[in-house]
């Protein structure tokens, strides 16, 4: 996954984008951090896979993509996939009562 489809599937309303900064040392920011139904997620982004972190979660990941209400009902959901192609995490991001 590239940075750029990252950085287009976590610019949509419900997500909002807490800015940071490179690791001292390096020019480019592979750090994405976000707040989602008011909790905090990070990113960190390499061209051969990434990691969602939230509090002492880790989810390795290959991609992941805005979807639709499976299978948790929710209005969007952003669905993480394994190096296998298959749904590794399902985290919504919009409730039908937002």
């Amino acid at each position: 996954m590239k940075i750029e489809d990252l950085d287009k599937v976590l610019s949509f309303s419900h997500i909002t984008l807490i800015p940071t900064n490179p690791v001292p040392g390096e020019t480019f920011n592979r750090l994405r951090k976000f707040k989602a139904r008011n909790e905090l997620y990070e990113i960190i982004w390499w061209n051969n896979g990434c990691c969602l972190k939230h509090k002492e979660l880790i989810i390795p990941f290959a991609y992941v993509r805005k979807a639709n209400t499976w299978p948790n009902g929710a209005k969007e959901n952003l669905q993480f996939y394994n190096f296998h192609n298959e749904i590794c995490c399902i985290l919504p991001t919009q409730s039908w009562q937002e």
